[in-house]
């Protein structure tokens, strides 16, 4: 609660009708009228009494927000990237992740308040002092889905093998495959997108984001028959 000092106005409208407000001056009174003059115009304006003190409600606080992406990137805010709103109002706040980027958070002043990519969310009081809200989305880069095959495909039948078959790996990290070919076929190299990466057949690798127009990353283990 705060104190607040109003002064009494009494106005008159044409048509007879009298309206005693309370108001910080003369053209607040009539601003905040019942009767608009479009209805009735005012005939009189008469000052009853100056220097009311009263306790009122506390007004909202007014914020200044502003939504960013994190520094390391990834994705875009389709929303109002600043503006000003009170506390107790509701923002709407939209995170679209970038290709290969997948969205993790937002974060009001560096505390997270959601997973969720678009969020309502309330304009709570800030801390004493505190007048500016940043809203954050951080996103990062996605798992790679990846499958192993075999080529020609009676190799496959004759037991050549290219191991893991399938998984996942994070982005840019090392991952491990293995390419055992049986009697009558000896193993020739690896390929990825159809280029040849490696002649060993134990393959180390960097799992890489994913290329324009890759649903999936797929090894190929290459056999030739003897």
């Amino acid at each position: 609660m705060q104190t607040k000092v109003f002064n009494a106005y009494r106005i008159t409208h044409e048509n007879g009708s009298i309206e005693d407000i309370n108001a910080l001056d003369l053209v607040q009174a009539l601003e905040n009228m019942e009767i608009p003059e479009t209805e009735s115009s005012v005939t009189q304006t008469f000052l009853v009494k100056k220097g009311i003190r009263t306790l009122v409600e506390d007004e909202p606080g007014e914020v200044i927000f502003t939504a960013v992406v994190a520094e390391n990137g990834g994705g875009s805010i389709a929303t109002p990237a600043s503006g000003k709103i009170h506390v107790g109002d509701t923002l709407q706040f939209q995170a679209i992740p970038a290709r290969n980027y997948e969205f993790v958070s937002w974060k009001l002043n560096g505390v997270e308040i959601s997973n969720e990519e678009t969020i309502n969310f309330t304009m709570p009081a800030l801390a004493s002092g505190v007048d500016t809200a940043v809203f954050i989305a951080t996103f990062r880069l996605a798992p790679v889905a990846w499958t192993t095959a075999v080529e020609p495909a009676e190799a496959s039948t004759a037991g050549c093998i290219a191991f893991p078959t399938s998984g996942s790996s994070e982005a840019n990290t090392e991952t491990e495959f293995l390419a055992v070919a049986k009697e009558g076929f000896t193993f020739d190299h690896w390929e990825v997108n159809g280029e040849s990466v490696s002649t060993n057949g134990l393959l180390q690798t960097t799992v890489t984001p994913l290329a324009e127009g890759e649903s999936a990353r797929i090894y190929k283990a290459v056999f030739r028959a003897e």
